[in-house]
């Protein structure tokens, strides 16, 4: 395609007639158009490597990249089957439930660990960790320690790409104001697109936080223990938390700033542009807005919700018991029976009508009983599906899909609009291209300190109890 020299501006902020795409399926259609702002001018859009540079994109890609597969092998190697009695959590279940008997011979603990509550993650426990588990033991490994090994590398992973997350969006709500070099609608759009990654990657660290070694179920090794949580890891929590939500208002804001009706024909403008703009929300920018807001709702209350053990106690030992044993809902059906049956008793029908008492006692059944099932079940099928490990990972790959799709269409729409100068500047190797490599080398190191340290300890407890036996 051949190239079109855009007619540069002044920061003068004058309206003017330039060349833009329009962007419909992917395919750029050229056409010319007049700037519909009351106070921007368009130059012509020049490349920027620090941001949407190749290394940098593909940084952030591969980063949460490690975050899926790390979660993923470290939920499979860590989670315990029903029944599973070679798994090491059901010793430390045996121990924990002998001491909390010999402390108070009336508690009631069970001969074994519950199964999980949440069916989904039953399923995938029974059928999917047991026989990874059994396949790394064939090869002589210890899934417990890899899972430990995992669940660190994906700690570090999304505390560090939380941080760098908030620090580009930050860094693009400096940038979009300044006159003399302002941030353009494309690089804020690709910052987005990053920072999306960076939000992926701590979702699945709060994932297997919230249930890897802090349970809130009954019947689990840290309810019998009743063990403290230090203060130094409320505060870790506390500080994950505010990042979480300080990141959460930034996408939130991000996206209702991008959501304007003509995005794609303002690639190459100011981003300050899309705020004087005539034309509101709307057409295909304004629906990503509106779902990624959802997303941003729907996940993160619910992150935080969960990453309190002690609300997590609350519903497990509390409000979902109440919701269950509401007492006017077992009887509620019967009641609207025996009204309805003593009502139709007593009516006179036409000449020539008949009526089933049993059809019509079988509508007000098939009437009644919804309501029950509606009050009783519907919050516990809601809090399967919110606070299930299985949806959670397969939502979070899904929208990682979805990002790979944003920033590559992106990416490619934005070349269209530079010149080969500028295509050859963004995707020049300097040292913003490096360093995000280069940190990509820190959850391997993760890894293997882990797995060092692990091991030792193991072999130390395998000498110690030989000993004891001596």
């Amino acid at each position: 395609m051949a190239t079109v020299d855009l007619p540069s501006c002044s920061v003068d902020w004058c309206s003017n007639t330039i060349h833009t795409y329009r962007y419909r399926r992917g395919v750029p259609q050229l056409r010319a158009t007049t700037s519909p702002f009351k106070v921007c001018a368009c130059p012509a859009l020049e490349g920027d490597s620090d941001i949407a540079g190749i290394g940098v994109i593909t940084a952030f890609i591969a980063a949460a990249g490690l975050s899926i597969i790390s979660t993923g092998l470290c939920l499979l190697l860590s989670r315990r089957a029903h029944g599973d009695k070679s798994h090491p959590d059901y010793a430390l279940y045996e121990e924990a439930a002998a001491t909390a008997r010999a402390k108070d011979p009336d508690c009631h603990v069970l001969d074994e660990p519950p199964r999980p509550f949440n069916a989904l993650d039953r399923f995938t426990r029974n059928w999917a960790c047991r026989y990874a588990q059994r396949f790394v033991r064939q090869l002589n490994g210890n899934p417990t320690i890899l899972g430990a090994c995992f669940y660190d590398v994906v700690l570090a992973l999304g505390d560090q790409q939380i941080v760098t997350g908030i620090a580009m969006m930050a860094a693009a709500l400096i940038r979009i104001p300044d006159r003399d070099k302002p941030l353009s609608t494309y690089h804020f759009v690709v910052i987005s697109d990053l920072v999306w990654f960076s939000s992926n990657a701590h979702l699945l660290a709060l994932t297997v936080i919230r249930s890897y070694d802090d349970s809130a179920k009954p019947g689990t090794v840290e309810r019998l223990e009743r063990a403290r949580r230090k203060k130094s890891a409320k505060a870790v929590r506390a500080v994950r938390a505010a990042l979480m939500a300080w990141l959460a208002g930034l996408l939130v804001w991000a996206s209702v700033w991008q959501g304007d009706e003509n995005l794609y024909d303002r690639f190459q403008c100011p981003a300050a542009c899309l705020k004087s703009s005539d034309d509101g929300k709307g057409g295909e920018p304004k629906k990503w807005m509106v779902v990624n807001i959802f997303y941003v709702v729907y996940n993160y209350p619910v992150a935080l919700f969960m990453l309190s053990r002690r609300l997590r106690q609350w519903w497990v030992d509390r409000a979902s018991l109440r919701i269950h044993r509401i007492a006017f809902l077992d009887d509620l059906g019967d009641r609207v029976v025996r009204g309805l049956r003593s009502v139709l008793m007593r009516v006179d029908l036409p000449a020539g009508r008949t009526l089933s008492v049993s059809a019509a006692l079988g509508a007000s059944i098939w009437r009644a009983r919804p309501i029950s099932f509606l009050i009783r079940w519907i919050p516990h099928c809601l809090w399967t599906i919110l606070s299930s490990e299985l949806l959670g990972f397969v939502e979070v790959v899904v929208w990682f899909s979805l990002g790979l799709w944003w920033v590559r269409g992106d990416r490619d729409y934005g070349h269209k609009l530079m010149d080969e100068a500028q295509r050859q500047t963004e995707d020049s190797w300097g040292f913003g291209q490096l360093v995000p490599w280069f940190l990509l080398v820190l959850p391997f190191m993760q890894f293997f300190e882990s797995y060092a340290t692990y091991s030792y300890e193991e072999a130390c407890e395998k000498e110690l109890k030989e000993r004891r036996k001596i």
